[in-house]
């Protein structure tokens, strides 16, 4: 189930800052779904990456005041750190494939119906 945040993406999704914002809410009500998906997965991992690079660090912290810090987790916080920019950037790029997509389907579903290029 999910909570928090991501519940109410479906219900409201203007109020979250994503790329090409202003180009999903232009979309009609039935093609947007598949970005708000793709958009709960997205704050779904960078939720899930923050918690656990934040809980590494408490962890860290509280060997730390007893003195003693293993090097290995140092390393597992610091690589952790550095790939959680670039996971949280390529599925932000998900997001704005999506709204691609989703336009792509409009402009298609617009050419059907009538037969030509709008």
């Amino acid at each position: 189930m999910r909570r928090g945040r991501t519940r109410l993406l479906p219900r409201n999704p203007s109020l979250f800052n994503f790329p090409d914002k202003a180009r999903f809410l232009a979309l009609p009500a039935e093609y947007q779904p598949p970005v708000v998906a793709v958009m709960r997965t997205t704050l779904d991992v960078t939720a899930s990456g923050v918690a656990i690079t934040m809980g590494l660090v408490q962890v860290l912290l509280w060997r730390a005041a007893f003195g003693t810090v293993p090097r290995g987790a140092q390393v597992v916080l610091l690589l952790l750190t550095l790939l959680l920019g670039p996971g949280i950037l390529l599925s932000v790029t998900r997001v704005s494939a999506a709204v691609e997509a989703a336009e792509r389907r409009l402009r298609d579903a617009g050419i059907s119906r009538t037969g030509k290029a709008k």
